[in-house]
């Protein structure tokens, strides 16, 4: 075995040595871009998924209800006898009980004047 001083050692060279600072292209990139060097994908995704996730939908929002056991069983059992979607049944539930709510209800149309949680004006 050789001994370590006869080894011979690469030179640091400023291609082998990493940059600080903003993203550039490689000398090897056959692509001219002047200015700046375009985003990364992830971060262009990034953008596009704030963008999006700024706009207002307008359809349903997503909400996750949890139950206990018992609730579950007959929430399934109901879905069962009136041949309806558990979402359905528990949509009916909750309309029947802001519709007994008066007070909500007023509270509802005064939010839509003012543009309420959409911030929008109507």
């Amino acid at each position: 075995m050789p001994a370590a001083s006869s080894r011979r050692v690469a030179a640091l060279t400023p291609a082998l040595v990493a940059r600080k600072g903003k993203p550039r292209l490689s000398k090897r990139s056959t692509q001219e871009v002047p200015g700046e060097a375009p985003l990364p994908a992830v971060l262009r995704q990034r953008e596009m998924l704030a963008e999006r996730l700024a706009e207002p939908t307008g359809g349903n929002t997503p909400f996750t209800l949890r139950l206990d056991p018992e609730r579950r069983l007959k929430l399934r059992l109901a879905v069962t006898v009136r041949r309806r979607s558990s979402q359905q049944l528990v949509l009916e539930a909750l309309d029947a009980l802001l519709d007994s709510l008066p007070e909500v209800t007023a509270l509802a149309a005064q939010a839509a004047e003012t543009g309420g949680a959409t911030g929008e004006k109507k």
